[in-house]
């Protein structure tokens, strides 16, 4: 417990230049119906951010040190190139 009280406090007194970590939406397609959900009710335009255009990120993220990535965004397994 004093180990992450001492983290966290090293934490407010020298914040990182830098994020830790990233949400990442990479698709606002989804096949759920949600009745709170606002990918429900947007009429947007299928929307997926490609692998050639993430890969720079992810290598920029590496570089800074980012020590997580969240994947959301209506249903991220719909992404036609999810697995690679």
């Amino acid at each position: 417990m004093k180990n992450i009280i001492n983290s966290n406090l090293q934490i407010i007194r020298y914040p990182p230049k830098y994020p830790k970590s990233v949400h990442l939406y990479i698709t606002n397609e989804c096949n759920l119906d949600c009745k709170k959900c606002y990918y429900r009710t947007s009429d947007d335009e299928k929307q997926e951010l490609s692998l050639e255009q993430l890969t720079p990120l992810f290598y920029e993220w590496k570089k800074y040190g980012l020590t997580s990535i969240a994947i959301g965004g209506g249903e991220p397994l719909l992404h036609p190139e999810i697995l690679e």
